[in-house]
């Protein structure tokens, strides 16, 4: 089966609601993205695979399991440069999204800049989507939660 349809066909089980049989899929697509990917182009099937099996894991409550399939997820979209950034921007949002729930800010702040950068790239090539503006703007806010007397002047920096 090709590995694209093997994640078109997880992720239509996703919106049903089986994330057992979602996971199938995925992981079938995550082993043929790992064993050819670099070498043939196919990182980008091995980059939604672990969205997809990150998305599985969060449904199931397994926060700390998808935090990690995200990492290898903006693994494999790192190999994806030329291809598209908005792969690499939905990981960035997922992970952001990921860590904020496992209460790793400062993981999340290690992947502004490339989030912004990704960000900037993709809004130069098509536009932004929304969802990329929330989670630029959660970012934001995140830094004025870290750092509360920035609101009261200068003399409490």
């Amino acid at each position: 089966m090709d590995e694209a349809k093997s994640c078109v066909i997880a992720e239509a089980f996703l919106l049903a609601d089986m994330p057992q049989e979602a996971a199938r899929y995925f992981e079938r697509a995550r082993e043929v993205g790992k064993r050819i990917g670099t070498e043939h182009g196919f990182s980008s099937v091995e980059c939604r695979a672990c969205l997809g099996l990150a998305q599985v894991a969060t449904m199931g409550g397994r926060d700390a399991e998808a935090v990690e399939l995200l990492q290898q997820a903006l693994a494999a979209a790192s190999l994806n440069k030329q291809e598209d950034s908005m792969q690499e921007l939905a990981v960035l949002s997922s992970l952001t999204n990921a860590l904020f729930k496992t209460h790793a800010i400062q993981e999340v702040e290690k992947l502004l800049p490339r989030y912004q950068e990704a960000a900037m790239a993709e809004s130069r090539r098509k536009g932004l989507p929304t969802y990329v503006m929330d989670t630029l703007y959660a970012n934001a806010r995140l830094h004025e939660v870290r750092n509360p007397f920035r609101l009261l002047g200068p003399c409490f920096h």
